[in-house]
């Protein structure tokens, strides 16, 4: 019996050791596991960022091209100015984030009205390059550790850019966009002053007082659309400027049908998860604010239970998503609050927006690339679509200085600006149940070429051309793969 023991210790404390071994052996295995898997998916991530670098800088070089003529090959032959538009491409990428040192950009002439932009980022290629390396040429493995991507634009001209499609010559893009489709969607009074030349204004209520202007209310826009009735008060015709001589915006256009969000907020998709993330406050004296939570959309959040106060001081926000859930997001009176590029605000669970005068506030130009790009404050997309008067939220901006650049998607929210307040400077798009416009109060949009063909890109609109009529010779700029 004692021999019989004797054998069966020893056969355990072999196994044992054969345990270990395999453990040893397999170690070095389930480490090059979890370390491809990590490069792969920081590669593609990579891939996307270059991909969305590459098709902005495109759009740009192919204004600055257009502003030469386009025959390429004629470009092409002209050293200096194929020299700028390469230096375009390269300010693009640059400004988005991308490393110079870490980039490679070719220009090529795909046919005689396409311009084409080539972007390759060196990254470490660690295990993922060791195991597909890759010949460079394009014939080795598909999947690649150095990012690379490419997009051929190619310029319209006429009546091929502008224009809605529906034939009320208005421009695609629309700057204020009232979306409840019953009582006043829009109303100023006052001495209101909107400033947006180059896009339109349009409000989907079918009601008898859809707009009403009043006061000493200015506006200057390439359009208004409504398929309601509009009031114009005689003294505030003489200061109703719209769209060029000739065309079908010289006059306020009534439409038969509402207007479809652009694509990329049409097809925005919600953000789930935000109620389970704990409440992080802000610290007693923090003014650099972060986010604190990775998610699963891909985003860093940070969750601000029963609203977010900012008082005396000035506070950074840095790239991220702040989310608002319920109470009230209030800046106050002497703040100024700089949001970063890559930072927004999403509003959650009735919580409203409240903007003191005598605030100073910088916004950057929104979220980074993914579904949520350009977005600088908003709400979860809606269910179904608002038909009376009941609003769900409230935004209040009664503030003297604003810059914005992005977009601000508030379905379900009415939207107040008084007494020396402005809804922003810059070149944006604000998207809303109702306006209403008060005391002082401005709206003044102002892009360059550059910024307008990147918010409609962001906005899923294409060539997204600026109003214009039949004989126009006006020059846009589309990608075309």
């Amino acid at each position: 019996m004692c021999r019989a023991e004797r054998s069966l210790g020893g056969w355990r404390r072999d196994e044992a050791g054969a345990v270990s071994v395999i453990f040893v052996l397999a170690l070095p295995l389930v480490i090059a596991g979890l370390a491809l898997s990590a490069q792969v998916g920081f590669w593609l991530s990579e891939q996307r960022r270059v991909q969305t670098v590459t098709d902005a800088a495109a759009y740009s070089v192919g204004i600055a091209a257009a502003r030469f003529g386009l025959g390429c090959e004629a470009l092409r032959e002209e050293v200096e100015t194929w020299a700028a538009l390469q230096d375009t491409a390269l300010r693009v990428a640059t400004e988005s984030g991308l490393p110079a040192a870490q980039l490679s950009i070719t220009l090529t002439c795909p046919a005689a009205d396409e311009l084409g932009v080539e972007i390759a980022r060196a990254l470490p290629r660690l295990l993922l390059g060791a195991l597909m390396p890759g010949d460079g040429t394009g014939t080795g493995p598909a999947l690649t550790p150095q990012p690379a991507a490419a997009s051929v634009i190619a310029l319209t001209t006429g009546g091929d850019t502008g224009g809605s499609g529906e034939g009320d010559g208005g421009p695609e893009l629309v700057c204020l966009h009232a979306l409840a489709r019953g009582g006043e969607g829009l109303e100023t009074g006052g001495r209101t002053e909107i400033i947006a030349p180059e896009c339109r204004i349009q409000v989907d209520s079918d009601s008898d007082e859809a707009i009403e202007f009043g006061g000493n209310t200015t506006i200057e826009v390439a359009c208004i659309t409504t398929r309601g009735e509009v009031e114009v008060p005689a003294n505030v015709r003489g200061r109703l400027t719209l769209g060029p001589e000739g065309s079908a915006c010289e006059t306020i256009r009534q439409r038969t049908e509402t207007e479809p969000l652009p694509p990329k907020l049409a097809d925005l998709p919600r953000i789930e998860g935000l109620e389970d993330l704990p409440d992080d406050p802000l610290g007693r004296r923090e003014t650099d604010v972060t986010p604190t939570r990775p998610h699963a959309s891909g985003l860093a959040l940070r969750r601000f239970r029963g609203g977010l106060e900012l008082e005396r001081g000035a506070y950074t926000f840095a790239p991220g998503l702040y989310v608002i859930d319920g109470g009230s997001f209030e800046v106050t009176n002497r703040v100024t609050m700089t949001v970063e590029d890559g930072a927004g605000f999403i509003l959650i669970n009735g919580a409203e927006l409240e903007l003191d005068k005598n605030a100073d506030l910088r916004f950057g130009s929104g979220l980074g690339p993914g579904p949520w790009e350009g977005l600088v404050v908003f709400s979860q997309p809606p269910v179904g679509r608002d038909d009376d008067d009941d609003d769900d939220g409230l935004a209040w901006a009664e503030f003297s200085s604003t810059a914005l650049d992005g977009i601000v998607f508030l379905p379900g929210y009415e939207v107040e600006v008084g007494g020396q307040g402005s809804l922003g400077r810059g070149c944006y798009v604000f998207v809303a149940e109702r306006f209403e416009f008060g005391g002082r109060s401005e709206m003044d949009i102002t892009c360059d070429e550059e910024d307008r063909l990147r918010l409609c890109e962001r906005l899923g609109l294409g060539a997204c051309g600026a109003t214009s009529g039949p004989d126009d010779d006006v020059t846009g700029v589309v990608i075309v793969r």
